[in-house]
């Protein structure tokens, strides 16, 4: 399934498919399912300065982390935005770190699939992208390897703010932590523990700052957002 010649067709045509395909699956009514693709052509990030990167610019910045070209300080900054209506969002108890857990067993939990799952879906066999592929095409289509998504459950319901970048294992210059070097998920969200997992950012005011700052139209519909940042 993974080297499949679907898996290996051209970025754009696999990124098309598999958001689609994971659009239909979340399909919360009868209305028909309404997937959306943009291109900003004026987005007001204007670089990786904006306080939504500043974690994440080191990283890009390190030596050995796996991206063919490091991002300069000259380059323009590009999104891609994806955005789905008509479903259900990712729904799930956003406490859930594994899949292991007696607790967890028989719970369909689409919140943990997308973020935290690694080569899972937690999809039936019979339904679209029970690999998992879907969600390994928004970091590909990515030069940096990065994208944020935006999920509302229900209209009118608080949003849930994540973000998601994939490097290699590597190390920060000037890091004298002593530590072993940063591990290749790094997510964006709030930790109430140092250690712990990072969890979705709920606070309205910062769902809002983030959907204006990348032109989400979220506006409480129920749905997805994805936003890649600098597209292929």
């Amino acid at each position: 399934e993974l080297f499949s010649g679907e898996a290996l067709e051209a970025p754009a045509s696999a990124l098309v498919r598999e958001t689609i395909q994971n659009s239909l699956d979340a399909r919360s009514g009868a209305e028909p399912v309404r997937v959306r693709f943009t291109l900003p052509s004026e987005p007001a990030v204007r670089g990786f300065d904006s306080p939504w990167l500043a974690g994440l610019r080191p990283h890009l910045l390190a030596e050995r982390n796996g991206l063919a070209r490091r991002p300069t300080e000259q380059q323009a900054f590009s999104t891609l935005l994806i955005e789905d209506y008509g479903t259900c969002g990712l729904p799930g108890d956003v406490a859930q770190t594994n899949n292991t857990a007696e607790e967890y067993r028989g719970h369909r939990n689409h919140f943990f699939h997308f973020w935290r799952a690694i080569g899972s879906s937690g999809k039936d066999a019979s339904e679209r992208g029970s690999w998992g592929l879907g969600k390994t095409v928004l970091p590909a289509s990515s030069c940096i390897n990065a994208f944020f998504g935006v999920s509302c459950e229900d209209a009118g319901a608080p949003a849930k703010l994540m973000g998601m970048a994939l490097l290699r294992h590597h190390n920060l210059p000037g890091d004298e932590r002593g530590q072993e070097p940063f591990t290749p998920y790094g997510r964006f969200g709030c930790r109430l523990l140092p250690q712990g997992a990072a969890m979705p950012t709920e606070n309205t005011t910062e769902v809002v700052e983030f959907c204006h700052a990348f032109g989400v139209t979220r506006a409480g519909q129920p749905g997805l957002s994805l936003v890649v940042l600098l597209p292929l």
